[in-house]
């Protein structure tokens, strides 16, 4: 990160970023969740069949 701001990050910019980081993750763990709900409200043999990419 230093070469790209030309400095050292600050105590708030470095926690700034922490929760940043943090808050992606908590994101992409509600979208794994969302994913998975609508999966299993699709009919099993649908996805078996692989009749969605013919």
């Amino acid at each position: 990160m230093k070469e790209r701001l030309g400095r050292n990050l600050n105590d708030a910019e470095k926690l700034a970023l922490k929760q940043l980081v943090e808050l992606l993750k908590n994101l992409e763990n509600m979208v794994k969740e969302v994913e998975d709900m609508i999966i299993s409200k699709i009919p099993q043999p649908v996805i078996e069949s692989g009749s969605w990419f013919d």
